[in-house]
């Protein structure tokens, strides 16, 4: 298939005010998605992956958040846009799956017509259209007796019939774009496995693409066509599933998969990641990762290495990662 380009992200600054400097949450990304593409962003607690997915959809308080680069979304730069416009693409041509449904749903309404107002005020149904159109949502996604879970509550609901209502809402309008940001973290395993299983379905489904935001490396093994690692704010690596599981060229991305059992290896050993996320107040000068690195040399601490693409389509930030390449893995 021929796939063009969807989102292209280039030198994404998204920065925190605070009353002791500004905290560099996400610092020069750069990648581009393809239509009909679905693409991780993994890494730790702290790497600028959930600031991201919500600086794409205009969610943060602009007095609160210095923003800065370009998001091309279907030949619109999304940062140029005003809000009322902006206003028109949520929903419609890009959506997001919450972490946690608990604080995504108004506790207030019934979950029915959570999903029925999208209709009413994006499509300008009436409510009765509305409502028809939001009960076959709700049995797509796997809800049971949907006529009368319509009008439930989101206290009276499950974590995870809670989280297919989210993704109801996020797939109601058929979105060119979906970001699921950690759906699954607040799921006991046996109903991860559901919800992934439903995400892929209802994506293929309505042929969208999708950013799947996650610190577990066996998920993004499971959906993904491609995957995006980052770390304190940067991209230090993207390339295709199979090629960056197989050969990871950056020393981070290699920590991180050696933190994941992997059985058909002889070693079963895991291997922690010393030290934790740097202050993004102040972050380490060069590369971010190199006071955790087994593999830094001096220049890693004087010069910050460019995202380059090293392989066909596998980029890497990291001035050692030819030597990495001749390591097995």
């Amino acid at each position: 298939m021929n796939m063009g380009t969807l989102l292209d992200i280039r030198n994404l600054y998204v920065y925190y005010r605070t009353t002791r400097g500004y905290i560099k949450a996400v610092d020069g990304v750069t990648f581009k998605l393809a239509d009909h593409e679905i693409m991780s962003i993994v890494g730790e607690s702290g790497s600028g992956k959930s600031t991201l997915a919500y600086a794409l959809m205009r969610l943060h308080d602009p007095s609160q958040v210095y923003i800065r680069g370009k998001v091309i979304f279907n030949g619109t730069d999304l940062l140029s846009l005003n809000e009322e416009e902006m206003e028109k693409i949520r929903g419609s041509l890009i959506s997001i799956v919450p972490q946690d449904p608990n604080t995504a749903l108004n506790p207030v309404y019934p979950v029915g017509e959570q999903i029925a107002e999208l209709f009413r005020y994006k499509q300008d149904l009436s409510p009765k259209e509305a409502k028809e159109i939001s009960i076959k949502l709700m049995q797509r996604v796997g809800i049971p007796d949907a006529e009368k879970r319509y009008y439930d509550y989101p206290h009276q609901l499950s974590g995870g019939m809670k989280q297919r209502i989210a993704i109801s809402i996020a797939i109601a309008l058929k979105p060119k774009l979906i970001i699921a940001d950690e759906p699954t973290s607040a799921l006991d395993v046996t109903v991860q496995a559901r919800i992934l299983e439903l995400l892929l379905e209802v994506v293929k489904e309505v042929g969208s693409s999708m950013l799947m935001i996650t610190h577990d490396l066996g998920v993004a093994a499971e959906v993904s066509d491609k995957i995006c690692v980052m770390y304190a704010g940067k991209v230090l690596e993207i390339a295709q599933k199979d090629e960056i599981l197989r050969r990871p060229l950056h020393p981070y991305t290699r920590a991180l998969l050696n933190v994941v059992p992997r059985f058909h290896k002889s070693e079963k050993r895991l291997f922690p990641i010393p030290g934790s996320v740097p202050n993004l107040l102040s972050p380490p000068p060069g590369c971010r990762f190199y006071p955790r690195c087994p593999y830094r040399s001096n220049t890693c601490t004087k010069k910050e290495p460019r995202l380059i693409e090293v392989l066909q389509d596998h980029w890497v930030a990291c001035s050692m990662w030819s030597k990495l390449e001749e390591v097995d893995f």
